[in-house]
């Protein structure tokens, strides 16, 4: 007898339809940013995220802790009041040091620094066997991070990736060897451990890939989020893990150590703003909307239904046939096939009045006038 579950289809055919939405959105992702990541040119921060990536990855997988170094840019160690542990977490340079160890391509000479002339040359290139290798893992992290979303949501979260993919600029900010495609992936993780007790941790893990994820972390102290537990401890929780993953926090204050992190984020940010000052005044580079666009887009596929069931009857019946109308083929139309000339053979009575077999014009000499033939009797 064949197996079937619940719904009455066989194992593997509720298997496919569980992850069709997650696996439509991992290859429309895939679709938009592969083409993006071969073409966008080089900027500035991807120099400094590829080379810091291969530096700290490289001090992890030789157990290299110290927090000492040669020089506290081109060589500063984990020492957390330098400039490098100060201005970003661990989580995206890790991502970008293991695509790199695996596929073994080179990392940058030297850092990228915007103050220093000496450390803009040639030698803080991306060499050209490691960019396409570093920005297909920051596509890949993308990809995952919209697949985690519509395995969560179903269609809607596949609707909500399509909408984020066809926004202006989206494609080109996740497809860059910086923070966002990652972001999206712990975006995606946070979505997926929503209202189980993995929230709290997933929060953790979602910062260290940039510290915009910290806007989740206030969702924490709610215990539906968490599946009814920790309340109170949730943020906690997800500060343990985030400093578990940050090995420049366990040399000063531990978790705590986001706030100097924060702090240096603000002098920084309002350095920027008076250096490249966008709208208002402020620095705003539109990577910075990512997180936006898809709280944006999971509004619209979720508000969507609910106003049009809100629309008057006659509104939602125009709709419908002008979708139907924009949808449906034509249908060919067949020519009529000519009526039979006997009526009477056709088991007709004598006497009995038959449907007209042929219209024909009134008036005309030699021709029946009459919409009727009478069979007589």
């Amino acid at each position: 007898m064949l197996d079937t579950t619940r719904d009455g289809d066989p194992p593997l055919t509720a298997t496919f339809k569980a992850i069709a939405p997650a696996l439509v959105a991992f290859l429309l992702a895939l679709a938009a940013l592969v083409p993006a990541a071969l073409t966008v040119p080089v900027h500035e921060d991807e120099r400094q995220y590829v080379w810091t990536g291969a530096y700290y990855f490289g001090k992890l997988t030789h157990l290299d802790f110290r927090t000492t170094g040669s020089d506290s840019y081109t060589d500063p160690g984990w020492a957390p009041v330098d400039f490098w542990p100060l201005t970003q977490p661990m989580g995206t340079r890790f991502v970008f040091g293991t695509a790199m160890a695996v596929a073994g391509v080179p990392a940058p000479a030297l850092p990228y620094s915007y103050g220093d002339a000496a450390l803009q040359g040639p030698a803080t290139e991306i060499p050209a066997e490691t960019l396409p290798v570093v920005r297909l893992a920051a596509v890949l992290c993308a990809a995952l991070g919209f697949a985690l979303v519509a395995k969560r949501l179903g269609w809607r979260g596949t609707a909500a990736a399509a909408l984020v993919l066809a926004m202006p600029f989206s494609r080109e900010d996740l497809a860059r060897a910086w923070a966002e495609g990652p972001l999206m992936l712990g975006l995606g993780l946070c979505t997926l451990a929503y209202g189980t007790r993995w929230f709290s941790p997933a929060c953790g893990v979602a910062a260290t890939f940039k510290l915009t994820a910290l806007g989740l972390w206030p969702l924490a102290l709610l215990k539906a989020a968490n599946g009814g537990r920790y309340g109170a401890l949730g943020i906690p929780i997800a500060a343990v893990v985030w400093s578990a993953l940050t090995p420049s926090s366990w040399f000063l204050l531990g978790p705590v150590y986001l706030l100097p992190m924060l702090a240096d984020r603000f002098v920084e940010y309002r350095s920027a703003s008076q250096t490249y000052p966008g709208p208002f005044g402020i620095y705003f580079p539109t990577r910075y909307l990512v997180p936006f666009e898809l709280l944006f887009a999971l509004g619209i596929v979720w508000l969507a239904p609910r106003a049009w069931q809100r629309l008057p009857a006659r509104l939602r019946g125009v709709g419908t046939r002008c979708l139907r109308a924009a949808t449906e083929r034509p249908r060919r139309r067949l020519p009529h096939p000519p009526a039979p000339l006997h009526a009477v053979e056709r088991g007709v009575g004598r006497g009995r009045t038959v449907p007209p077999l042929h219209r024909v014009e009134r008036g005309r000499e030699g021709e029946v006038a009459s919409d009727e033939i009478h069979v007589p009797g």
